[in-house]
């Protein structure tokens, strides 16, 4: 499967792997944290609705 096919194949399974492994990693962290965020050592902060 040479050229253009090829190279959109990959591209849609590394974007569908990264999506699992992020969703994966966020919902087991204790702190909801995305792989980037536990990299990074940062959190999201939310403001509350009033």
């Amino acid at each position: 499967m040479p050229g253009l096919g090829r190279a959109a194949l990959q591209a849609l399974t590394f974007l569908f792997v990264d999506v699992i492994v992020g969703v994966f990693v966020m919902l087991v962290s204790t702190e909801r944290q995305r792989p980037g965020d536990m990299a990074a050592n940062t959190l999201v902060v939310r403001k509350r609705s009033s």
